[in-house]
């Protein structure tokens, strides 16, 4: 359906007019939002309301107020932060093991290499 995206490297941004930028108000964490669009299940959301352009080139368009009425489902700002740092955790862990991976697969392949010398 598109891409939403956190700025996090930055105070500040440029994009083109052909996108959407937006804050979210206090009832949202903003590392709980960054997640919850990670994962597109606003998706079920935004093919309700999407629109093929006028050129019929099969991308989907979302009007701006349409996008801002979609209904997302939030649980309390409390529950919002302690899954965030959840998957905070959790993303930690998978870029660890996944370095962990890359390090075995090395030591494997230099062993097999030098199994015959």
């Amino acid at each position: 359906m598109g891409a939403i995206k956190r700025l996090n490297r930055y105070n500040e941004g440029i994009v083109s007019t052909l996108y959407i930028c937006f804050r979210f108000n206090e009832k949202a964490n903003q590392d709980f939002m960054e997640y919850y669009f990670e994962s597109q299940i606003q998706n079920n959301e935004l093919e309700k309301i999407a629109q093929e352009g006028a050129r019929n080139h099969g991308l989907l368009n979302v009007g701006v107020s349409d996008f801002f009425n979609i209904k997302i489902k939030l649980p309390s700002f409390k529950e919002q932060v302690e899954i965030a740092k959840l998957f905070s955790v959790l993303d930690q862990k998978v870029t660890v093991e996944s370095i962990i991976l890359k390090r075995l697969n090395r030591q494997k392949d230099y062993l097999l290499k030098n199994l015959f010398i």
